[in-house]
């Protein structure tokens, strides 16, 4: 069994593997760390102990990952390895500047050609929005990068002072007959065009047949409506993790780390 973690801008995913499944899983917000070692300490419950071998991390957030690794370090004699550096993540990254690509957008781009066996367009859909394509000899080859639906709104009520700020869901109308539902209404079907748009022009630049695959916290709210989004993957980051392991077998088992994948 291992432990999982992606950690996001806002929010972070722990996960319990093992049996050949993944059988806990939590989302918490980027919090305190009083708070984060609680809920670790509920997700990995006493009889998990004896089987965990090896905690596997993905982040595109420093701080959060160093306050999670002290809370592992602190209190769990694990070893602890970070996707990117300390293992490699096995795909071919195509782009200008490989060093600079985020983790989670290979791991996603990972999970998705393992769940496919084919070129596929991965829209992420959280903070920020990637839409990126992967070649069908599993190759990360780009993609776009946007603001997602609760950071545009956000930004607009930060930098319009007259403009208040609203929690984004699906509105009921497009025509919104006040100010706060006319936000509400820009930001939904603005965010579902945006991503549409995007994955229109990647697939089409992409030139042969793709799978669609969205994960990511607001691709249930938004897929409903999206034209392509018709396969979620709520999961899919933790998934590249474990792809990673199962490619560096070889180097955990040479530091003594035997894994059930």
């Amino acid at each position: 069994m291992f432990l999982a973690a992606n950690i996001g801008n806002t929010n972070m995913n722990l996960a319990l593997f093992g049996e050949g499944k993944w059988q806990s899983v939590c989302l918490l917000p980027i919090g305190d760390e009083k708070n984060l070692k609680h809920r670790i300490t509920s997700t990995i419950e006493d009889e998990c102990l004896a089987s965990l071998r090896v905690a596997i991390i993905a982040s595109v957030n420093p701080l959060a990952e160093d306050a999670l690794i002290r809370v592992l370090s602190q209190n769990y004699r694990l070893p602890i390895f970070k996707a990117g550096s300390d293992l490699d993540i096995p795909i071919v990254n195509r782009t200008d500047f490989p060093e600079k690509v985020g983790v989670d957008r290979l791991l996603n781009a990972l999970a998705a050609y393992r769940l496919k066996k084919s070129a596929a367009v991965v829209v992420d859909v959280g903070t920020a929005i990637t839409v990126d394509a992967v070649s069908a000899q599993g190759e990360f080859l780009g993609g776009a990068i946007a603001p997602g639906l609760r950071l545009a709104s956000s930004s607009l009520a930060e930098k319009a002072s007259l403009l208040p700020l609203v929690k984004m869901s699906e509105p009921s109308s497009a025509i919104g007959r006040n100010t706060k539902e006319a936000i509400k209404s820009g930001g939904f079907w603005g965010t579902v065009g945006l991503v549409d748009a995007l994955v229109e022009r990647v697939l089409k630049e992409l030139g042969e047949d793709a799978s669609v695959i969205a994960t990511g916290g607001d691709a249930p709210l938004l897929a409903p409506h999206s034209k392509f989004m018709s396969e979620i993957f709520p999961h899919l980051t933790l998934e590249g993790l474990r792809c990673t392991l199962i490619d560096n077998a070889p180097l955990l088992q040479s530091r003594g780390v035997e894994l059930d994948l």
